[in-house]
């Protein structure tokens, strides 16, 4: 499997493009997709958040992260990401920046791939998944 993972930083972001590829590639293969393909990853404030999640959600606050499927000529989609947010929830959780966003990016990733949580079913599914995935994973 073949993956490319073009970052554009809209704001500053303490990881590598090669970090970010590596969790990227690391929620493909937990989900077992072995297609190769491209998922975009934008770091953005939180008030580009907030545009983005009030015109694609309806809903007029931030959000940590958004993704958008996309599927034609080998790409999956693309993940964006609130860096303000990750490091309030990186706080909040009391661990690392790091660990946020590579949660983040993962969670991104499962929703690129069909995955949800709007029903407990669904958020059990995701969520174990997810959490398998950044189990198998460092954050260095």
């Amino acid at each position: 499997m073949t993956v490319s993972v073009p970052v554009a930083r809209r704001v500053k972001a303490p990881v590598s493009d090669a970090w970010i590829k590596k969790m990227v590639t690391a929620a493909l293969r937990g989900a077992k997709k072995t297609a190769s393909t491209e998922v975009g990853v934008v770091f953005v404030s939180d008030r580009e958040m907030t545009k983005l999640n009030t015109v694609h959600r309806n809903k007029k606050k931030t959000t940590d992260v958004l993704s958008f499927a996309d599927g034609a000529h080998g790409l999956l989609g693309d993940i964006v990401i609130s860096v303000a947010q990750a490091e309030k929830q990186a706080k909040e959780a009391k661990k690392t920046l790091r660990s946020e966003l590579a949660l983040l990016l993962v969670h991104g990733v499962l929703h690129l791939l069909g995955y949800d949580h709007e029903t407990l079913k669904d958020e059990k599914v995701m969520f174990a998944l997810q959490r398998r995935i950044l189990k198998s994973q460092t954050y260095a």
